[in-house]
C-alpha cells in the first residue's frame, strides 16, 4: 500500500486484488476509511467489484505505571454491485468474517510489537524504517521522531520508579561486634500459579488484543 494523496491511498495484495482508498475521517477515537476495490482470478470471465466502508473505534487508558493501554474495534461493511456475487459473500460470510478477524488480530500484535520495539530498541525501528517500500520520507521521519519520545518517555518512567531498596525503605546494617542476625525464611512461592508477569516494555503502548464485530454484507 502506498500514499498518493493527502487522504488517499493504493493498495495491491499480489494476488489479484487491488483497491483505492480514502480516508474520510481521521479523530482522537474514531476513523471512517471507504475503499473500491477490484478482484481478478483466470477463474472469473469479470473482475469482482466491491465497495467496502471501515469504522474503526479507539479508546486510552493510562495505567499505574504510566504506560497506556490501548482498546480499538473496527465495524466493516461491504456490498457487491453484483447480485449474484452478493449472494454467493453471503453465503460464504462466516468464512471470511473469521479471516477478517484473524487479519484483524495479526495487525493488533504488529502494532504491540512495534510498540515494545520503539520502547526498548530504537535503533532495530530505524533500521525496518530504512527498508520500507512504498513510503514517503515524511512518513519515516514520523516513525523515528515516534520511536525516540516513546523511547525517551520510556527511560524517564523507568527511572521515576523506586528502585528495590527505597521500596522496601533503608537497610539496617549490622553494628560491629553484634551478633550476625537470623535471616527471615522466605515466603514459599504460591505453586498454583496464575501470577502477573507484566506485558510489553517498560514505557512501551500496549495493544490489547483485537475486538471487532462481524462483517456485514449489504
Amino acid at each position: 500500500m502506498w500514499q498518493t494523496g493527502k487522504f488517499d491511498y493504493e493498495a495491491d495484495t499480489g494476488d489479484g486484488s487491488v483497491g483505492a482508498l480514502e480516508v474520510l475521517h481521521i479523530g482522537p477515537d474514531s476513523s471512517l476509511v471507504t475503499c473500491d476495490g477490484l478482484y481478478k482470478s483466470p477463474i472469473f470471465s469479470k473482475p469482482i467489484a466491491a465497495k467496502s466502508l471501515l469504522y474503526l473505534q479507539t479508546s486510552f487508558a493510562r495505567q499505574a505505571d504510566g504506560t497506556i493501554h490501548v482498546t480499538h474495534r473496527a465495524d466493516l461493511f461491504v456490498t457487491f454491485p453484483s447480485q449474484t456475487i452478493d449472494v454467493v459473500a453471503r453465503i460464504f460470510s462466516p468464512l471470511t468474517v473469521k479471516m477478517t478477524d484473524r487479519t484483524f488480530t495479526e495487525i493488533s500484535l504488529f502494532l504491540k510489537m512495534m510498540s515494545m520495539a520503539m520502547s526498548r530498541r530504537p535503533d532495530w525501528v530505524e533500521q525496518i524504517t530504512e527498508r520500507m517500500d512504498g513510503v514517503a520520507d515524511v512518513r519515516k521521519e514520523q516513525v523515528l521522531d515516534l520511536s525516540s519520545q516513546l523511547y525517551t518517555a520510556g527511560r524517564k518512567r523507568e527511572s521515576e520508579q523506586p528502585d528495590e531498596e527505597d521500596a522496601h525503605g533503608p537497610r539496617v546494617q549490622e553494628a560491629e561486634g553484634a551478633a550476625p542476625q537470623k535471616p527471615r525464611a522466605e515466603a514459599a512461592p504460591d505453586r498454583r500459579g496464575g501470577g502477573n508477569e507484566p506485558s510489553g516494555a517498560p514505557g512501551g503502548l500496549r495493544v490489547s488484543s483485537a475486538e471487532s464485530r462481524d462483517g456485514q454484507s449489504k
